[in-house]
């Protein structure tokens, strides 16, 4: 039996920490293993979820590099799920305003905003990032790991493992909650899956 293309598969893991990774130590770690590209930047994740679409979560991100309107499915296991990203004109400024008026006609029941500080890490096979998020005085930090065009899904979570493994996270710390469920209590409230 031959495995589903993973285009348009998002490949994760989410590995949420005890602390801030205040010293550094986190990052250096990612840093050592030679990553072919590196930035930080702030983000802004707007997240919205209509019964009329209950499977799935939409996701307007921007930040100074991308703006993107993403459809992601809803899952309870995360590490895989369905993951669409529409390009909006960066040149235009925030298109929230324009994001909430496209899905109007879905009845959005949940929005919220999450601001997140994030170390972006690319390699050949798998980006992996650091970030501190926050949302109405809740932070959380987390280490994912995603995979980038794996062959297969199987492929994609090996990679996954072999760079959590070289970084040495715990798999205690793995979760199986999606950020806007660890830090939006209308979301962890539901059963979204």
């Amino acid at each position: 039996m031959t495995e589903a293309p993973t285009e348009y598969l998002e490949i994760e893991y989410k590995y949420v920490l005890d602390d801030k990774d205040n010293d550094g130590l986190i990052r250096k770690a990612i840093s050592e293993l030679g990553p072919v590209k590196t930035f930080q930047v702030d983000v802004e994740d707007s997240y919205f979820y209509s019964p009329l679409t209950p499977d799935y979560v939409f996701r307007h991100r921007f930040d100074r590099e991308i703006q993107q309107l993403t459809m992601k499915s809803i899952t309870k296991d995360p590490t895989v799920r369905k993951e669409v990203n529409i390009a909006l004109n960066q040149d235009r400024g925030s298109q929230l305003a324009a994001v909430h008026a496209f899905l109007e006609p879905l009845q959005v029941s949940i929005s919220a905003t999450i601001k997140k500080r994030v170390w972006a890490y690319y390699f050949r096979d798998v980006e992996i990032v650091y970030y501190e998020a926050s949302r109405h005085g809740c932070d959380v930090s987390c280490v994912e790991i995603e995979a980038i065009d794996p062959e297969t899904v199987q492929r994609g979570k090996e990679l996954i493992e072999l760079y959590a493994n070289k970084l040495c996270l715990d798999p205690e710390m793995l979760s199986s909650s999606a950020l806007f469920s660890l830090l939006v209590p209308e979301f962890s409230e539901m059963d979204l899956a």
